[in-house]
């Protein structure tokens, strides 16, 4: 895509793609002091986030990535905000017709309870981690995924020592925590 200046007009327009309470995900490009911000939309970044949830975790926990927008093999979107905002929303296999199909609903839920499990033992969130606990999480009912018994066992099963750094950070935590 050809990249131009932006005009007057394109500034006017911006009301028309966005609306006032509107959730974007985009790159501040200039924060001057005033409090007026200038922000770069990717094209390869969702702009306007909908059907989605979001979650606040220390900045500290967000793994630094080359890329931080992921898209989960059990079709789910993920954005890790170095700010240490989550944003967890169905993939594109999960809408029809441009709306979230009933099953998406668990599995953002499903995904944000992992991430708060993650966030409560102070591990690093990153999308091995996400994933493997996703896995580990599936034969537990969602409503359960709160419980400390069940967040334990998943995380003993999150994988073999080395496959990721979910067990070993679990069994760190968990030792000092007892």
């Amino acid at each position: 895509m050809e990249q131009r200046r932006q005009t007057k007009k394109d500034v006017l327009n911006m009301r028309s793609f966005f609306a006032e309470g509107d959730l974007i995900c985009g790159v501040i490009y200039r924060a001057p002091p005033e409090g007026r911000a200038t922000i770069h939309l990717s094209e390869k970044l969702p702009q306007k986030l909908e059907y989605g949830t979001a979650v606040r975790v220390p900045c500290t926990l967000i793994k630094d990535l080359a890329e931080h927008v992921r898209h989960f093999d059990f079709d789910i979107d993920c954005i890790l905000g170095r700010n240490g905002w989550v944003w967890i929303a169905p993939g594109p296999a999960l809408l029809v017709g441009g709306r979230p199909i009933p099953e998406s609903f668990a599995r953002v839920a499903r995904t944000r309870a992992l991430i708060e499990a993650l966030h409560g033992r102070s591990c690093k969130i990153s999308p091995e981690a996400v994933s493997a606990l996703y896995r580990a999480a599936l034969p537990y009912p969602l409503d359960q995924l709160a419980t400390e018994p069940v967040r334990r066992a998943i995380f003993d099963d999150a994988g073999p020592p080395g496959a990721n750094s979910v067990r070993l950070f679990a069994a760190d935590m968990l030792s000092t925590m007892t």
